[in-house]
């Protein structure tokens, strides 16, 4: 795994929402999104690749809430359907990065069904802690 600092590599990561089931993230907003998060330190995005090929990709982000304690967020992940392994290797790192920046928390938030993440981040002792509540403006 390596982490990705130039606009080409930042480019590929977010060219993979369009693998992503009823992503309404937009691929251009998610790249600057990503970009400036970069240049403010604040996002940090790694990538492993096989043959020259991307196989996988994580997308964390540094943040604080009110109490002030920081929280490392799991922004993104996407993997290649062959390479699913990737993704505890992604959980173990991401662990390792939130000890590094002396973080205590990892939060993930997701639009996906609840029980889908849950069996596959419980295994790594993830639990869900938080509802949120939405309404849509229209």
């Amino acid at each position: 795994m390596i982490e990705i600092k130039d606009k080409d590599g930042l480019r590929e990561i977010a060219d993979k929402l369009k693998y992503v089931k009823d992503c309404r993230i937009d691929g251009q907003s998610f790249y600057f999104h990503l970009y400036a998060g970069l240049l403010n330190k604040q996002i940090f995005s790694y990538a492993t690749y096989k043959d020259g090929q991307m196989k996988g990709c994580l997308v964390l982000s540094l943040g604080k809430d009110l109490s002030p304690d920081e929280i490392l967020y799991l922004v993104f992940v996407w993997t290649d359907k062959r390479y699913s392994k990737l993704w505890k290797e992604y959980v173990e790192f991401t662990e390792k990065k939130a000890k590094e920046l002396g973080v205590n928390r990892i939060l993930i938030n997701t639009k996906r069904n609840p029980k889908v993440i849950e069996r596959k981040l419980g295994k790594y002792g993830y639990e869900a802690k938080y509802t949120i509540f939405e309404k849509e403006m229209n």
